[in-house]
């Protein structure tokens, strides 16, 4: 047994990829209208997706296309996960919606829909909450997507957590639409799958772009 990828999502601008097998294209100029064509084309049924900000949605929709892969009951408690996630906007996007229910004194309508998407954590409990993960969470701000940092922050949960499965990758979605890249890690004796290592997490994320 060896610590594997044991299935990975990445969604760009332009394309949809489920362990390495294009899924979806991107045909919209606006990247809002593209996550609303994942969202139907993969048929999920989730009615608190709606409320959810950019970045939320995004989280969501990768997790379900991981989680899918891996044939889980998202009805069923899970206390041996993790997760561990990174992105480089934090909340931005949706930060600049905030701002603008607060920007004028004449004008001060603050959003609580909005305000509670204001920490770029929130896409983990989010995802936490879908899939009825019990678990220790972490999302760190990077300047940039980084397969050495990841690889290093999901060690350092291994080795202080007594976990299982761990789903970490980049959740961004910013000025440059969405990049994300969510994957789940655990032991596996499945030589088909690639190992969980730096140089495989950069292939991954370099896919068809």
């Amino acid at each position: 047994m060896s610590r594997k990828i044991l299935s990975y999502c990445r969604i760009t601008n332009k394309h949809v990829l489920v362990d390495g097998k294009l899924i979806l294209s991107n045909n919209e100029n606006n990247i809002n209208h593209w996550i609303s064509d994942i969202y139907n084309y993969i048929k999920l049924s989730y009615p608190k997706y709606h409320k959810m900000d950019h970045l939320c949605k995004a989280g969501i929709l990768a997790a379900e296309m991981v989680m899918e892969k891996l044939g889980l009951n998202n009805d069923e408690l899970k206390t041996d996960w993790a997760i561990c996630c990174m992105n480089r906007s934090g909340s931005l996007d949706n930060d600049t919606s905030y701002q603008k229910t607060i920007q004028k004194n004449d004008d001060f309508y603050p959003a609580p829909s909005l305000f509670v998407y204001t920490l770029s954590n929130i896409v983990l409990g989010e995802i936490a909450i879908k899939y009825k993960l019990r678990c220790e969470s972490s999302c760190y701000v990077c300047e940039k997507f980084s397969s050495e940092d990841i690889y290093d922050s999901v060690n350092d949960v291994y080795n202080y957590k007594p976990v299982n499965y761990i789903l970490s990758g980049w959740l961004e979605y910013g000025i440059g639409g969405c990049d994300i890249l969510l994957f789940a890690v655990g032991d596996s004796d499945d030589e088909n799958l690639p190992d969980f290592t730096p140089d495989n997490l950069d292939n991954i994320y370099k896919e068809n772009i």
